[in-house]
């Protein structure tokens, strides 16, 4: 495939957005990998937050598969309509933009004419540790990759490159926040009440969310408070977590795998990956699978968690 250079933020006008909405349905599906290995993620609208991820420590890679249904409406046999004409070429393009960190660019893409399918395509972008704070959107658009030879209509694109639309709406990856690695949430308690709690809250391990369904809080009116909040570090991709922050996320990760364990059958399904996507039976799958925190003893079990946790 020949490399096209793209202009990046060179748009064309609304009505060509509106006819790619009109006409052209698009689908895409969306996998995150964590130094090679799919991760789980909570989708909250196009707010994606992967877990088990850091942004200082961890590789990340994002592939998006896209679709396009209704390709050929794209495409005029004549000036009435369509984007482009029938013997142009069109492509699609991974924008990503990271505002805090001051970052935008172009990732791999595909081109496609008029009688091609374009089912189910996978589109990759890769990221290094620690380049980027906060969050990260990415946008599948349309580009001109190749312009007709003929002379149509004015209202057709000629020039390679310019882009013509968004597939989809953005989705963005949170890469930052308490969300972003453990469902923990710092709240208002009381003096009077713990300094910490763990909730597991699931009926069905293989099919609820772990999510929803798995939470730890941080008491802010705690005496010791203090001990347990996150430091900020100027530059920093993401703030540092205190000693007795990491205990306590040991202790809890501990306990639910504990939990589900006292259950052979449904553990035994979890060890054979019969879990549903994002639920909290995945999540322990991972663990066990990718991670190798040994089940063999609930002390080598906590010693697993343990080191994991302080390497982060």
């Amino acid at each position: 495939m020949n490399k096209v250079k793209i202009a990046p933020y060179l748009f064309l006008s609304n009505d060509l957005q509106e006819v790619i909405s009109e006409y052209c349905i698009s689908t895409s599906q969306v996998r995150i990998y964590s130094n090679n290995i799919e991760i789980t993620f909570k989708q909250e609208g196009n707010n994606l937050i992967p877990s088990g991820y850091l942004a200082n420590q961890d590789n990340l890679a994002v592939e998006i598969s896209i679709s396009i249904n209704h390709l050929q409406s794209l495409f005029a046999a004549d000036s009435s309509s369509g984007v482009v004409p029938e013997d142009a070429k069109l492509g699609v393009a991974l924008f990503w933009e990271s505002k805090e960190s001051g970052q935008r660019g172009v990732g791999n893409r595909i081109e496609f004419g008029s009688s091609d399918v374009i089912q189910n395509v996978p589109l990759r972008l890769e990221f290094p540790k620690g380049e980027f704070r906060s969050e990260v959107s990415i946008t599948p658009r349309l580009f001109l990759a190749k312009p007709s030879q003929k002379q149509l209509n004015a209202k057709y694109c000629s020039t390679k490159g310019s882009i013509l639309g968004d597939l989809s709406e953005s989705q963005t990856i949170m890469l930052d926040g308490e969300g972003s690695v453990y469902p923990l949430i710092e709240q208002s308690n009381g003096k009077n009440e713990p300094l910490w709690r763990v909730y597991m809250n699931w009926s069905d391990p293989l099919q609820d969310s772990f999510f929803d369904n798995f939470k730890v809080t941080i008491n802010k009116d705690h005496d010791d408070y203090e001990s347990v909040k996150r430091i900020e570090i100027t530059g920093a991709a993401q703030d540092v977590m205190p000693i007795a922050l990491k205990e306590i996320l040991t202790s809890t990760l501990f306990a639910m795998l504990v939990k589900l364990k006292e259950d052979q059958t449904v553990w035994q399904d979890i060890l054979a990956d019969k879990s549903s996507p994002q639920s909290v039976g995945n999540l322990a799958w991972c663990f066990v699978h990718h991670l190798n925190w040994s089940m063999a003893s609930y002390p080598e079990l906590l010693q697993d968690i343990r080191n994991q946790i302080q390497r982060q």
